[in-house]
């Protein structure tokens, strides 16, 4: 029998489970910002660890829920760190300076003395290639940043990340929400080396009715999960092909997306903003 050191458990248990990693990859990439109870951070954490293994998945959420620290820095990270560095991934959003953020701060943890430990056979690559919206590692691995508008040709990945494929500015712009869903569902799937089988994650928040998400599953065939900031009467729940549940939301109705949040300080805001915003 082999015992191993306490290190090797950890990375092992990082690997192998997206939510244990989230735990500990947060006290290095938001030290100054304590990880709260959430039922968006359970749900998001429980669907992105089945999407790792493939498919088409769209998240729905209520802003404010970490999504993007979750979605577009910590996963990909993670997709590095189970496929030892080799994984090839596009992380995309309406805007390019918010993807390009993203990204230096998803490599920034990469380069980590914490990951690194984990790493041990691979690393960021230190030469050509590493910039701030296209870097890659030793292992052949890449991540490159694509957002409405930008050239992708040449660029074929495994894995896809669209975070907020549509601002909220934009969203009573009949243009710009056709420009979104066209780069949705007509430029990103040429991107991917098996359109029918590799990853596709879109998340973000609804902001219009025809909005990209509101494309995607009126086409069919994605997974979806919705999150609304208060708990109400329609269910929220994720489940596999065979019917078997991923997440299931076991909020009360009425109830706060963060359990420590006031659901009268949302009340207010809600009647402030009125129903639109």
């Amino acid at each position: 029998m082999t015992l191993h050191a306490p290190e090797d458990v950890e990375a092992a248990l990082c690997r192998l489970s997206f939510r244990h990693f989230v735990e500990q990859a947060w006290l290095v990439a938001e030290p100054s910002t304590p990880l709260m109870p959430s039922v968006a951070i359970d749900a998001i954490c429980a669907v992105l660890q089945e999407a790792a293994s493939g498919g088409r998945w769209v998240i729905a959420c209520a802003p404010g829920v970490s999504k993007s620290t979750l979605v577009s820095r910590m996963f990909p990270a993670w997709l590095f760190l189970r496929t030892s560095g080799q994984a090839r991934i596009m992380a995309g959003s309406y805007s390019a300076d918010l993807a390009e953020y993203d990204s230096v701060k998803c490599r920034a943890l990469v380069m980590s003395e914490w990951f690194a430990s984990m790493a041990c056979d691979w690393a960021v690559r230190s030469d050509v290639g590493n910039e701030k919206n296209d870097w890659g590692t030793t292992a052949q691995g890449r991540r490159v940043v694509s957002s409405v508008g930008s050239a992708t040709t040449g660029k074929r990945v495994r894995y896809q990340i669209v975070d907020d494929p549509l601002s909220v500015k934009d969203a009573y712009s009949l243009a710009k929400r056709r420009d979104a869903c066209r780069w949705i569902n007509e430029v990103l799937p040429s991107r991917l080396d098996d359109p029918l089988n590799d990853m596709r994650v879109v998340v973000g928040q609804r902001v219009h009715p025809e909005d990209p998400i509101g494309s995607l599953l009126e086409q069919g065939g994605w997974n979806y999960l919705r999150v609304p900031a208060l708990a109400d009467n329609e269910p929220c729940e994720v489940r596999r092909a065979d019917g078997s549940v991923i997440w299931r939301d076991a909020r009360a109705e009425g109830e706060p997306v963060f359990a420590l949040q006031s659901v009268e300080a949302l009340e207010r805001l809600k009647a402030q903003l009125g129903s639109v915003a």
